[in-house]
């Protein structure tokens, strides 16, 4: 699996979103699958760690699924966790 920096690096030269969204769709599964194996296994309080992570996972993703956004872009960042207000 190609790094995100060069899959994101590729989509600036570019514009071809499709290798990205290749590599966060490879990704997503890769820490999706984890999670849910570390899930069943985890004792109580890394089970509430796990569970957290799942729960804020859409934050995390915001920034792979829309490469146009830089990942520290603080504005988009608060509209995503605050609903837009």
């Amino acid at each position: 699996m190609m790094k995100h920096a060069g899959c994101y690096r590729l989509w600036q030269q570019t514009g071809d979103s499709t290798v990205t969204h290749q590599w966060v769709r490879e990704f997503k599964t890769k820490i999706q699958t984890t999670v849910q194996t570390w899930s069943s296994a985890a004792g109580a309080e890394a089970g509430k760690l796990l569970r957290s992570l799942k729960e804020k996972a859409s934050q995390w993703w915001y920034f792979l699924d829309h490469p146009q956004v830089p990942p520290d872009n603080k504005k988009c960042r608060k509209v995503s966790t605050l609903g837009g207000n």
